[in-house]
């Protein structure tokens, strides 16, 4: 039996025994290790210590039973081996976000917390960590950013801001690193910074605990990172980072029920963390800014609006069109001028001589006479029905929606139909001007049917 079947038993164990009090040492002995080594190899593999994980476990199956079963908070948390309605409260809102009422009352679908690495990972790359969930803590940084690569900065700029901004910075929360061997001339945090243009800004800087006396350097910038929940992936003696970052953005997203949340406030994709002097063992870290996985149960009702159909024999080529046609649309009837922001709903379809179509729809009861410049936009009464629905940002669409359907083929109570055009999946886009950007809000809708 090798260490990761040894670890599978441990993990075996303590699902099967949820609901009944759980040592840490019990679980080393079905492990074979003892407890002090037990600790270390189930974080190495598992990303949190044993204790962790089995309150993880605990909520996950508490959520199930908050949806599944007309069972009191209070005796689902007795259940599970929370001592108090408050202490249960608090751990679940600490895990997921929300209150145990407030996901009962909407019905969400919430992670399952387990083992998240693939063997072929562990075995090819044994000197890249498993991937942890922690809370990233708020954090100030200085230093210089640029829309060009790190790299392609001249090596002048980094040689000044190492002599007056690294090394001499006040109030800086780790001793400078000499070594000229370190990433980017010594900075500890390198920022990836996604623009509403698609374009990313690059930070590299080095931790303070206040910015009271910031140096008076031009081209010296401040950023404060807010504390928020990561995926953090630490690798050693020099893994290539385009590879284990482009693992966790999508292998990783993809089987586990979370979404990035790279946003307006905190555009991060991803956070490079660099170990400055005084650590033991030289480690480089990424962080991946993320949320759980939360979706809403609506009915829709019967609905009409006015659309614009584009069709093409190639299905990657009429969205763009349909959507410049009702934008201008929208324009030419000044619908970006009022307060509250404009809704496009987008859907797709095929149609029998295997073209595909986009339509773009506008919900109004008004009568089209009553808008200017109407050819060639058509009306439209859409059916509405049950629908599952996410929000998400332009930007993650595409791989949001692949996790979407996923999580929804493990739902208990509902399947999701069948993904055509009517009374399948369709996006609503939530417009406050007449430009799509990489933070445009998307709400996603999955139709579904009751089991």
């Amino acid at each position: 039996m090798d260490l990761r079947d040894n670890i599978q038993n441990v993990l075996d164990f303590i699902d099967k025994n949820i609901k009944e009090n759980i040592e840490a040492e019990q679980l080393s002995k079905i492990a074979c290790f003892s407890t002090p080594h037990f600790y270390r190899l189930f974080k190495l593999h598992v990303g949190c210590s044993p204790i962790e994980y089995v309150l993880k476990r605990r909520l996950y199956f508490a959520a199930k039973e908050l949806i599944c079963s007309q069972y009191r908070i209070i005796d689902i948390a007795f259940e599970y081996c929370f001592e108090s309605h408050d202490v249960f409260t608090r751990a679940f809102k600490r895990v997921y976000g929300m209150t145990p009422e407030f996901y009962r009352r909407n019905g969400n679908c919430l992670p399952e917390f387990n083992i998240i690495l693939s063997n072929k990972e562990y075995e090819e790359n044994n000197n890249m960590h498993y991937v942890e969930i922690v809370t990233f803590p708020q954090t100030y940084l200085i230093g210089v950013e640029n829309k060009l690569h790190v790299d392609e900065w001249a090596p002048d700029v980094f040689d000044r801001m190492y002599e007056s901004v690294f090394k001499n910075a006040p109030n800086l929360v780790h001793s400078p690193v000499e070594s000229s061997e370190r990433p980017y001339t010594c900075a500890t945090h390198i920022l990836s910074i996604l623009n509403p243009d698609g374009s990313y800004n690059y930070f590299a800087g080095v931790e303070v605990s206040d910015f009271s006396d910031v140096p008076k350097v031009s081209g010296v910038i401040t950023r404060i990172i807010p504390e928020m929940m990561c995926a953090m992936i630490g690798y050693e003696n020099g893994l290539d980072f385009q590879e284990i970052a482009g693992y966790l953005y999508g292998e990783w997203l993809e089987n586990n029920d979370f979404i990035a949340s790279q946003n307006e406030q905190t555009p991060y994709c991803p956070i490079e963390w660099y170990s400055p002097d005084g650590f033991d063992i030289y480690e480089e870290r990424i962080y991946m800014p993320i949320k759980p996985f939360i979706y809403d149960i609506k009915k829709v009702e019967n609905y009409n609006g006015i659309y614009y159909r584009e069709i093409s024999d190639d299905r990657h080529k009429v969205k763009d069109p349909a959507f410049d046609t009702m934008l201008k649309w929208a324009n030419d009837n000044n619908l970006f001028n009022g307060k509250e922001p404009v809704k496009f709903e987008v859907r797709y379809g095929e149609l029998p001589d295997k073209k595909f179509f986009c339509e773009v729809f506008y919900q109004t009861d008004k009568n089209i006479s009553e808008y200017k410049n109407n050819y060639p936009v058509e009306t439209k009464t859409y059916s509405g029905g049950l629908y599952a629905v996410a929000s998400v940002l332009h930007h993650s669409l595409e791989q949001y929606g692949r996790s979407f359907a996923r999580i929804l083929n493990k739902n208990e109570k509902y399947d999701a139909k069948k993904d055509d055009a009517i009374g399948g999946w369709y996006e609503e886009y939530i417009l406050n001007t007449d430009k799509l950007d990489y933070f445009t809000k998307i709400n996603l809708y999955a139709g579904i049917k009751r089991k």
